[in-house]
């Protein structure tokens, strides 16, 4: 796997990861109750595994292949932005703008892409992609463990 497809992946794997983490994290902090309960004790059940003995058991499983490891991006990431966007959504929704779109009959879909992500969920998203940078180094280390893409053509490292 050389450097062009480990940024790449990466890359992908970050963007996808955060967004998924966004929605999640929207829908949870928005419907609270049973929902929030469920949603964030399957998040910690997942972040309670560390990201690269997970990533490596993960990887194992599925095979060595560039889909796995985006997948593995996929599962490791959106826990940890799902509950920073859950958060400030859960200060958000108490307020009184929040409250009179509802008394005008807007749908949750509008509210919560129109009202909440933008003014104060954007920020926490901005230092979100700073996750790319560590997030190579998963692909190398994977190749040192033998789990990783194998491809005729030489890599970066040693």
């Amino acid at each position: 796997m050389g450097a062009r497809d480990i940024f790449l992946v990466t890359g992908l794997g970050t963007l996808v990861a955060v967004c998924i983490g966004t929605l999640i994290g929207l829908l949870s902090g928005y419907n609270g109750g049973w929902f929030d309960e469920i949603v964030m004790r399957l998040l910690d059940s997942l972040m309670s595994i560390p990201a690269l003995l997970f990533a490596l058991l993960m990887l194992g499983m599925i095979g060595p292949s560039r889909e796995g490891v985006l997948l593995v991006l996929v599962i490791v990431y959106p826990p940890i932005v799902a509950r920073v966007v859950r958060s400030v959504v859960l200060s958000e929704k108490s307020k009184s703008y929040i409250a009179s779109a509802r008394t005008q009959g807007e749908s949750t879909w509008y509210i919560l892409f129109r009202q909440v992500l933008p003014p104060r969920c954007i920020r926490p998203l901005l230092w979100k992609p700073l996750y790319v940078s560590p997030t190579p180094s998963f692909s190398p280390l994977h190749s040192d463990f033998s789990v990783s893409v194998y491809s005729p053509q030489a890599r970066t490292g040693a």
